[in-house]
């Protein structure tokens, strides 16, 4: 829903308006563009957004850390509903340790070098590393950890899509794998999600 593409399409749907949509937006108090960029919370997407690049100006890595905290994680929990019962407070806290130190490490890297550096099978690992204490239900399935993941990397890379469960419908790539290893889950993954930004 908030990649850079997906923005494109919205622009590219909302811009086309059909007679039938031009007489709904002449009964209604504000235009239809208005309408459907509301629904979809757009602007709270752009937010974050701003917010994550602001935090990239930032020098080291305790300082974007505190600042993604601060500023960044309420709005972007809100947004992604990135909540119990899927997520505990912990694991919240430690998933923008991890965003941090992403963020800090990609403002090193060339900026062709970036998408090379974030790979889907990167934040995996490190989503994947996060004390078993703070993990719930929800947080040892890989299809909510390749979620809040790729969110994670659209908002560092915004050309890069978000998967979830209505692009696994619409473009029937799932990052599901029926593997028992982890290893061989990420790795899945990650080959999938190379497929989904190619379809874009």
């Amino acid at each position: 829903m908030c990649s850079q593409f997906n923005l494109e399409l919205f622009s590219v749907l909302t811009n086309y308006r059909s007679s039938k949509l031009m007489e709904m937006e002449a009964k209604m108090k504000m235009p239809m563009k208005e309408v459907v960029s509301k629904r979809l919370g757009i602007k709270s997407y752009i937010e974050i957004i701003r917010r994550v690049e602001e935090a990239k100006s930032l020098n080291s890595k305790s300082d974007i850390e505190n600042y993604l905290k601060a500023e960044v994680k309420d709005e972007f929990c809100r947004y992604f509903k990135m909540r119990s019962p899927y997520v505990s407070p912990e694991w919240i806290n430690a998933y923008f340790s991890v965003f941090a130190e992403l963020l800090f490490q990609i403002k090193s890297c060339q900026t062709s070098e970036r998408d090379e550096f974030l790979t889907l099978a990167l934040v995996l690992n490190k989503l994947d590393n996060i004390d078993p204490q703070y993990k719930k239900r929800g947080e040892n399935e890989i299809g909510v950890q390749c979620s809040f993941a790729t969110k994670m990397i659209a908002c560092i890379c915004p050309h890069k899509p978000i998967w979830d469960c209505q692009v696994c419908e619409s473009t029937g790539i799932n990052l599901r794998s029926n593997s028992k290893f982890t290893e061989s889950k990420i790795k899945f993954a990650n080959d999938q999600y190379l497929q989904l930004i190619q379809h874009i």
